[in-house]
């Protein structure tokens, strides 16, 4: 049951009265900022990004006081759901505008081979180069983050919304091909 407090906070919303408004950010942009850091914290910018996430709430909620129903719940909730839904929107943007390209880190010959416990040992880059462009993704992409980037496996799962434990043998299955490959002993794709 709304109590007239709330009563009067839900009709002065309706009526687009910036009071009210004043009234509800104070009360729950706190909260909004919990919600959307939660899912925005190891994006990059994330800090605008949250802060754009909680204001893109209250717009939502200026723009169509309408679409709030008090029936369906509480005006926190409902914040909370726009916010929740806004911060995996810009999740979900931001994962896709950082695919990583292999053309973006094709290295010229005489470059170094990033090594991890001597990962590879192999003279020749392009190679190394070769053989992984021609790995199925994500498996291209996890090698790509982990070996050249030395994203964590944690990082890595997160960033593509796998478990850690399948990043971590996705991991261990593309080395074990890819050494296989540079070794000549094997088809990278097998």
């Amino acid at each position: 049951m709304i109590t007239i407090e709330k009563e009067s906070l839900v009709s002065g919303i309706k009526n687009r009265d910036e009071d009210s408004y004043q009234e509800l950010f104070q009360t729950y942009a706190k909260l909004l900022w919990v919600v959307a850091s939660g899912i925005l914290s190891s994006c990059d910018g994330a800090v605008q990004d949250i802060e754009e996430c909680v204001s893109d709430a209250f717009i939502e909620l200026w723009n169509h006081p309408g679409k709030y129903d008090p029936a369906r719940g509480s005006l926190k909730s409902y914040l909370c759901r726009i916010t929740k839904n806004k911060a995996i929107d810009t999740w979900r943007r931001k994962s896709k505008e950082h695919i990583i390209s292999l053309d973006d880190y094709a290295v010229v010959q005489s470059a170094e081979i990033p090594s991890e416990d001597d990962f590879f040992d192999i003279k020749d880059y392009s190679v190394l180069y070769n053989s992984i462009r021609e790995l199925q993704e994500p498996m291209r992409e996890i090698i790509v983050r982990h070996y050249f980037h030395n994203e964590k496996p944690a990082q890595i799962a997160k960033r593509l919304g796998l478990p850690q434990k399948e990043i971590e043998n996705r991991l261990y299955r593309g080395k074990r091909k890819l050494q296989k490959a540079l070794s000549g002993l094997g088809e990278i794709n097998k």
